[in-house]
């Protein structure tokens, strides 16, 4: 099934109405309560939390990394 918001921006998948990512059905969303979703809105975010968190793990994680020496090699 596909829907229509006045309220998302495509090209980045905002809502302009929620100012954040867009997940349909979520707490203040115009669809919440009307439609049933094969995921419920809160699995979704908690999930694109969780991905969000992972990733933002990997960052701190590659920046805490040892900086390597250079080798003879490298010259």
């Amino acid at each position: 099934m596909t829907f229509s918001c006045a309220h998302i921006d495509l090209a980045t998948e905002y809502c302009r109405r929620l100012k954040c990512t867009c997940v349909p059905g979520r707490r203040g969303c115009v669809l919440r309560g009307k439609v049933a979703f094969a995921i419920p809105a809160e699995e979704r975010i908690a999930m694109l939390e969780r991905e969000a968190r992972s990733q933002r793990s990997a960052v701190s994680r590659s920046k805490n990394a040892a900086p390597t020496r250079p080798t003879p090699a490298d010259f």
